[in-house]
């Protein structure tokens, strides 16, 4: 199925999307039974999705892989980190370029990169190009190790549009420097579904994950403040669910290699 329509399909059922289609069919039905419960559903979801507290019951589960230090990222025999990258900005001006890394993918990179200093092991980056006329993420990533870090990864996989294609098309990649083992640096959220990925590809992975959230019990708010709205907390609520979904559909999802397509990386 085509990315862009998957996406334009997430967009319609995920919140605020899902929510906000929800609410605009019960104000169509008007003051009907129907029509007053799925505006008020419509506004409870929006808001329990906006506090905090729900959004890391619905993390929790996604997180349940540990922090790896660099010793036992070693002691488990990992040949080489790899980091699957998340997304871009565009533009980025402030750099004097037309695009950059997104957050989500910095956080990646820069672990990865810590983790490849501390244990030596070479490192490995897997992102495509997403939308039409972009650099690919791998390329992007490339250039900030190189400019940034002074790491030359061992392979830069520019082809994948998904977390299936990032196992598949990068195990193929690590083939020709026999890497059989890889240290997976994800999201803590997103580590269940790449793990898989990458495993059905034929790799085995120690688990690497970063970003955990919800972990901060000191937070400073009072208890009243995990129950008020956030931004941030309906877009982790989303990300929860997102993967919730991915990781059902990935399980259930024939266990096939995605065809090979250009740009194979290096």
């Amino acid at each position: 199925m085509d990315v862009g329509l998957v996406r334009a399909v997430e967009a319609l059922i995920l919140p605020p999307g899902g929510l906000l289609l929800l609410a605009v069919l019960g104000l169509a039905a008007g003051r009907t039974r129907i029509g007053r419960l799925a505006t008020f559903l419509a506004v409870l979801g929006l808001y329990l999705l906006s506090t905090p507290q729900v959004a890391a019951w619905l993390m929790l589960p996604l997180q349940a892989e540990a922090v790896k230090t660099p010793e036992q990222v070693r002691a488990a025999g990992a040949q080489a980190v790899v980091v699957a990258l998340a997304g871009r900005i565009r533009p980025a001006w402030e750099f004097g370029a037309a695009e950059t890394l997104s957050p989500l993918s910095m956080q990646r990179l820069r672990y990865g990169a810590w983790l490849a200093r501390r244990t030596g092991l070479p490192i490995a980056v897997t992102g495509g190009a997403l939308e039409d006329d972009a650099t690919p993420l791998a390329v992007l990533a490339a250039q900030v190790l190189e400019n940034e870090y002074g790491l030359q990864p061992l392979v830069a996989e520019a082809a994948s549009n998904t977390t299936w294609e990032n196992g598949w098309f990068t195990a193929r990649l690590l083939e020709r420097f026999d890497v059989r083992r890889v240290a997976l640096v994800t999201h803590a959220f997103h580590i269940e579904r790449a793990r898989h990925s990458f495993e059905a590809a034929g790799l085995t992975v120690v688990t690497a994950p970063t970003g955990f959230y919800g972990d901060d019990t000191d937070n400073g708010r009072p208890p009243i403040g995990d129950w008020l709205p956030s931004g941030t907390a309906l877009a982790m609520s989303t990300i929860a669910l997102h993967e919730i979904t991915g990781n059902l559909w990935y399980r259930l999802r024939p266990q096939v290699a995605p065809a090979a397509r250009e740009p194979a990386g290096r």
